[in-house]
């Protein structure tokens, strides 16, 4: 569902994921910390590495454990929900987590 006029489903809780990157594929985690009409307010939280090495391999979010590094660290920011996912910047969409771990590789 992309329509931007439909109701906002996401609640306060919810986790999102981002798999974005170029040359990598890098994972996001997100938890819904405020919910509006039409926006929700995120916080980007860390994951826990369950196969792999960190570098690459698969990894899940920790709820409610928000992130002291990553690209925002310890920052709130609120979006316009787009149906069933938020934009986070130019380059990164984030989803409602489906509950599987995530494949990410940071090598380069």
């Amino acid at each position: 569902m992309t329509n931007e006029n439909a109701k906002n489903t996401f609640k306060v809780g919810d986790i999102l994921s981002s798999s974005w990157g170029y040359t990598m594929t890098i994972v996001s985690w997100y938890q819904v910390i405020k919910v509006t009409p039409k926006t929700i307010t995120v916080k980007e939280i860390e994951a826990k590495i369950i196969d792999g090495n960190g570098m690459h391999g698969e990894s899940i979010p920790v709820p409610n454990l928000f992130s002291k590094r990553g690209l925002y660290p310890e920052q709130s920011f609120t979006r316009k929900v787009k149906g069933d996912y938020i934009n986070i910047n130019e380059s990164q969409t984030a989803w409602i987590w489906d509950g599987n771990p995530k494949y990410h590789n940071h090598w380069d």
